[in-house]
């Protein structure tokens, strides 16, 4: 006995989905714009920047996708699996109870404290009305059914409800006491995955600054407009400094974001190669035309 969603179902309940997807296009034209802008021979470098905005929409976009396809629950023996946004959920069976989640009861969820609510679409931990905290799995249309065993509290609502009802021998019994769970899920692995990952930038950043710092005039252009006309300049000095103070900010940041989600991490691999593309490309252009400053 289980639940799963479809491929189709997926893509009609989380409309995040599709709002990422058609984000991903508009950056790929976006981007394709840009690039044709930056056609000319002195900007070519900013080539490899645009071929990679496009993947933080994307990444998102599967990332929803994959997670949205990945919930749901299913009885393996007496343990009931659930699976949400905050992982793997387990409840025996055999010592459960349960009970029918009555809108605006005491079991109802009032708030969402880690996970996903688009429409009729929920998925997570939810605080509810009576102050407890409950992994929540909800789609569509039909009745709410909390369950406990005393170590968990879970609340279901989709297609087999009824049949996971009847599977549970005490449906309208008290349910036992499960310990209230305050705070979020902490991904220790993605945090140091993303501090890892960012060290290494902060340290292709440092490369890089070495690599040109000799290669530079004094007065170095920092910023170009979307017709690729330099507008904005700097000395070579801060200049060498920028991208490792930001790498080393967006490290500290992300790292920060992962303890709640590998989307962090992913944030973060996406962010720091953006930024090194870019500084890259600005240190190619500056010192090439060191000595031919009407092209810059």
């Amino acid at each position: 006995m289980s639940d799963h969603l479809s491929l189709a179902q997926a893509l009609s309940i989380n409309t995040g989905i599709w709002i990422t997807f058609g984000l991903t296009l508009a950056i790929v034209i976006l981007s394709v714009l840009l690039s044709r802008s930056f056609a000319n021979p002195h900007a070519r470098q900013f080539r490899l920047l645009f071929r990679i905005l496009p993947l933080a929409p994307l990444f998102l976009c599967v990332w929803m996708l994959v997670s949205t396809l990945a919930g749901g629950w299913q009885v393996r023996g007496t343990t009931l699996e659930v699976r949400t946004d905050v992982g793997v959920t387990m409840v025996d069976l055999d010592r459960a109870s349960a009970d029918w989640v009555l809108p605006g009861g005491s079991y109802a969820p009032a708030s969402r404290m880690y996970g996903t609510s688009a429409g009729n679409y929920q998925t997570g931990l939810f605080r509810l009305n009576n102050g407890e905290t409950a992994v929540v799995y909800h789609v569509g249309h039909y009745p709410e059914l909390a369950i406990s065993d005393g170590h968990h509290l879970v609340l279901v609502s989709s297609k087999h409800v009824h049949m996971l009802a009847h599977r549970i021998a005490h449906v309208g019994a008290a349910l036992a006491p499960a310990p209230n769970t305050s705070s979020v899920p902490i991904h220790w692995l993605a945090t140091v995955a993303a501090l890892s990952l960012s060290c290494l930038f902060v340290y292709l950043q440092i490369r890089l600054a070495r690599a040109y710092r000799d290669r530079l005039p004094e007065k170095v252009v920092s910023h170009w407009g979307v017709g690729g006309k330099a507008n904005g300049w700097m000395s070579r000095k801060s200049f060498l400094r920028v991208g490792i103070m930001v790498a080393v900010a967006f490290g500290v940041l992300f790292s920060g974001v992962s303890l709640l989600s590998w989307v962090g991490f992913g944030l973060c691999a996406y962010v720091q190669l953006v930024m090194w593309a870019a500084m890259k490309g600005a240190f190619e252009i500056n010192a090439r035309d060191a000595d031919d400053p009407i092209h810059i």
